[in-house]
């Protein structure tokens, strides 16, 4: 709840942004107080709703359901014609889809129209309500039927629940058994026409897969007879085996050849060095040079021997070096001659290779005729292989649907047979209960639209916000029942109508203290205080002789003056009864000197002067100013404070030609009754006036609303905060005495 401002602070304008709320709230006191007023319309609305509901019973006809349970199996064979293999064979009835469509079923028009003519329901007395047409008879047993059949899965199970309604309790019976057993048969008779086309389908199938069979094996065995070979894939890998041979052989030869072009090459630029060609690989791989070269390795190790055995100086080591030399000759003679026998073996290595990328070349012509051929047989034999499995498939197939043929599967076993049919409309509970909801939210409507409709100001918060001025003090209305009568009854007794001197430890006595607190706490503080209304029986009078009577007890000369000269209650108030003595009216026409209006009252401190005595035309006497200036000033001179009570400023103009004479001025507002527009209109022509009001009074606050629990919370049992026992004893026995 937003803080709020002292009351009685500064001239009683609220400071900016006071007067908005900081956010939305609930008061849901506020709701509970609209009901607390409101209460005997949720009591009428409640009232009117049960009766409703029994007079619904009462009239209504009853509708009696007959209800039935079955079970789906898991699995049932299905006659679709064709599956690769037995697990494809099943239907899942488990699924949703299956479920459904089996939910579905118990609608259909076929079963309804088995069961119309198996139980005669187009001549079954009792079943339409109404009368109809001969020819339109079948047609709304149908319609009825599709209307009032439920069919529904259990959710979690493979359960479905089956229920139809009819104001007969046989006929509900009868019908939904008679749905499960047509359904029944109705389904074993659908399933028996498939498995039966679907074997017709199967041996047609298996003929003409057998002839396709048979036919792509002849085509295999013709295409290999003109062939001449029984295994294409056989000579296939011969032929690759071939060439690959070639490849290798083609590669080795194409090696040699570049080896002898580089060594030709070679040999042309030192044919004439024996020693370098010896060097070259081709002329020392040559068989003569090799022998000669053996040769000559022989005499070099005998040399050596030689030398190590006689010495250089024998006979034989010198035959041996002649020898050597020899054989030295007869080398270089043969790497002379290697040139010619070089350049002939590469012809011979050039022709050898030509020959062999021809015959390579024709391999491979070879290789690719024969893939071809092997292509074409593999085709015929996958597709040999193909029709064979189709074959195998429908034979399997064929076996499985006449097995199922023989013995049908039953998928839909009875779990709860239909049950004797019990009532299901009108519910009583069900109808008792939305009768009084129903009745709930119309006077929750009702409340509303009233509580909308009611302008009034209600709460302290709510006053302050919508004048933009602080509420001086809340005064808690008093019950009949407690220390004051109706306010509207005359009393006899003046302490009957001053709570603070009849008990001055309640919240309403309390309430007068913090009035009396907020004007003298109000800036430019002047004895005179004027006290007004919008309207006639605001309170405005009750108000201000209480708080006449508060400053008194604060120790103060205080006055009460009845201003309101069109309908003067002071003097009956507080003297028990109108009378003839002078008052402000006698003044004011020069009839009676100031001395002679006081009258003592029986409160210590406090005096009044009444209107006075009744004279026509009373309300233009307040328009003499000068005179009325006077009378204030007297008053000011006598005493400490003056409380004027005045005329309501909407009913009559008086209050408007008196209100520059006062600084304070308090607007009364009764809560729960003053229309806002006419509070807004009251201040809004003081305003204009030039004489803004300083503050309000909300006045007959309920003391159990939200705007006493804000601002007298503190209270218990109307009294106010820290005052015991004793002291409450006391001053009701002063009272007494």
């Amino acid at each position: 709840m937003r803080s709020q401002p002292p009351i009685g602070y500064g001239a009683g304008k609220i400071a900016p942004g006071d007067g908005e709320d900081a956010g939305i709230s609930i008061d849901f006191r506020r709701i509970f107080d609209a009901i607390k007023k409101y209460f005997w319309i949720i009591l009428l609305f409640l009232i009117a709703g049960i009766v409703a509901a029994i007079a619904y019973l009462n009239i209504a006809s009853p509708i009696y359901a007959s209800y039935a349970l079955m079970k789906v199996e898991q699995r049932v064979m299905d006659a679709a014609p064709m599956r690769n293999n037995m697990d494809s064979n099943i239907e899942d009835l488990r699924s949703l889809e299956m479920l459904a469509t089996i939910q579905r079923g118990f609608l259909s028009r076929s079963l309804m129209e088995q069961v119309a003519d198996k139980l005669k329901l187009e001549d079954r007395k009792g079943f339409l309500s109404t009368k109809v047409p001969a020819d339109e008879k079948r047609e709304a047993v149908l319609k009825y039927l599709s209307k009032h059949i439920e069919a529904q899965v259990v959710r979690g199970t493979r359960l479905i629940q089956l229920s139809f309604e009819h104001p007969d309790r046989d006929i509900a019976t009868e019908v939904t058994g008679a749905l499960i057993s047509n359904y029944k048969e109705l389904d074993s008779d659908q399933r028996l026409k498939a498995a039966s086309s679907s074997l017709e389908y199967l041996q047609r199938e298996q003929e003409r897969l057998k002839k396709q069979l048979s036919d792509s094996e002849e085509e295999l065995s013709g295409y290999t007879r003109n062939l001449g070979s029984v295994s294409v894939d056989d000579e296939l890998n011969i032929i690759a085996d071939q060439l690959k041979e070639l490849n290798t052989r083609l590669t080795i030869a194409k090696t040699d050849r570049l080896k002898l072009e580089a060594d030709y090459d070679q040999i042309q630029n030192v044919r004439d060095d024996p020693k370098v060609l010896l060097q070259i690989e081709s002329v020392s791989r040559m068989e003569e040079v090799q022998r000669a070269r053996s040769s000559l390795n022989e005499i070099d190790g005998e040399i050596g021997k030689m030398r190590e055995r006689y010495g250089q100086n024998s006979p034989q080591f010198g035959q041996l070096l002649s020898q050597r030399e020899g054989l030295q000759q007869a080398l270089y003679a043969e790497a002379l001659r290697a040139p010619k026998s070089v350049e002939i073996s590469l012809r011979a290595a050039i022709q050898n290779e030509k020959s062999l990328e021809r015959e390579t070349k024709n391999q491979e012509m070879k290789t690719i005729d024969v893939k071809d051929l092997a292509i074409k047989s593999s085709v015929m034999r996958r597709q040999i292989e193909a029709d064979n499995l189709a074959f195998r498939a429908v034979c399997e197939r064929l076996n499985d649907e006449e097995s199922q043929a023989r013995s049908q599967a039953t998928f839909l076993q009875i779990v709860d047979p239909p049950s004797p049919a019990v009532q299901v409309k009108p519910r009583p509970v069900l109808v008792v209960a939305l009768a009084i909801l129903g009745a709930l939210a119309l006077s929750a409507g009702t409340i509303l639209l009233l509580a909308i409709l009611d302008t009034s100001l209600k709460s302290v918060d709510e006053t302050e916000q919508f004048l933009g001025v602080h509420v001086l003090a809340a005064i808690p209305q008093m019950t009949a029942g407690g220390k004051r009568k109706d306010q509207e009854q005359a009393e006899t007794s003046m302490l009957a109508r001053i709570p603070l001197l009849e008990d001055p430890h309640s919240t309403v006595s309390e309430s007068f203290r913090t009035l009396r607190a907020s004007l003298l706490l109000l800036e430019d503080e002047q004895p005179f205080m004027l006290m007004t209304s919008a309207i006639p029986g605001e309170g405005k009078s009750f108000c201000s002789i209480n708080l006449a009577a508060a400053m008194a007890q604060q120790g103060m000369r205080t006055v009460i003056i009845d201003a309101d000269l069109r309908k003067p209650v002071l003097e009956e108030r507080m003297f028990g009864a109108a009378g003839s003595h002078m008052g402000l009216t006698d003044f004011l026409m020069g009839r009676a000197d100031f001395a002679d209006l006081i009258r003592e009252t029986q409160i210590p401190n406090l005096f009044a002067i009444t209107g006075g005595s009744r004279y026509a035309n009373r309300s233009e006497l307040l328009l003499r100013q000068q005179r009325f200036e006077e009378f204030l000033n007297k008053v000011g001179e006598e005493f400490d404070r003056a409380i004027v009570d005045s005329a309501p400023i909407l009913a009559v103009s008086d209050t408007l030609n008196i209100a520059r004479h006062f600084k304070t001025i308090a607007l009364v507002i009764r809560s729960h009754k003053t229309a806002r527009r006419l509070t807004r209109r009251a201040s809004d022509l003081l305003a204009r006036a030039g004489h803004p009001i300083c503050g309000t009074v909300l006045n007959a606050v309920p003391a159990r609303g939200s705007a006493y629990y804000y601002y007298y919370a503190h209270s218990k049992g109307g009294q106010a905060y820290g005052t015991s026992e004793s002291e409450i004893s006391g001053s009701r026995a002063g009272v007494k005495s």
